[in-house]
């Protein structure tokens, strides 16, 4: 019996990953362990000093380095908004199976975790290999917004 991919499932997946990642940035800008006060490091309200920079490394180098590095509140709270309506998209299932969604919400995910490293921890890793792993599977094909358009046709 040859093996197949169980669709149903994945699309679970996606819904599931989708809705923690909402939690997680719900947690993160409110008030608490999470304050956006851990993504600046400007003067004023912040918990880091300007030279505990943790995105210097090999990722500095990259295209998407400006995403990486801690900036005005303004700046996050932007950055904060186009991720959660990516994060929206994602768990809906609307144009996720783009040749560009999953590969950018990787680096919106990733950019988050460069910031502020001492607030993370295993889950934040964990989305990212799991979400490689979904930018090469059809997580759409049910249970989507795409997929309902499709059977429209």
């Amino acid at each position: 019996m040859p093996y197949a991919i169980d669709i149903r499932s994945l699309a679970l997946l996606r819904i599931l990953l989708g809705l923690m990642q909402l939690f997680d940035v719900y947690s993160r800008v409110s008030n608490g362990k999470y304050d956006l006060a851990w993504y600046t490091s400007h003067t004023g309200r912040s918990y880091l000093y300007p030279s505990t920079d943790y995105s210097i490394g090999p990722i500095q180098t990259s295209e998407y380095f400006f995403l990486n590095v801690r900036r005005e509140a303004y700046a996050e709270i932007a950055q904060f908004a186009v991720f959660t309506i990516m994060v929206l998209f994602f768990t809906v299932g609307y144009k996720c199976q783009n040749w560009w969604f999953c590969p950018s919400l990787w680096v919106m995910i990733n950019s988050q975790i460069c910031k502020s490293i001492p607030v993370t921890d295993g889950q934040d890793k964990l989305v990212l290999q799991i979400l490689v792993w979904m930018c090469f599977l059809p997580v759409a094909e049910v249970w989507s917004i795409d997929a309902f358009f499709l059977r429209r046709r």
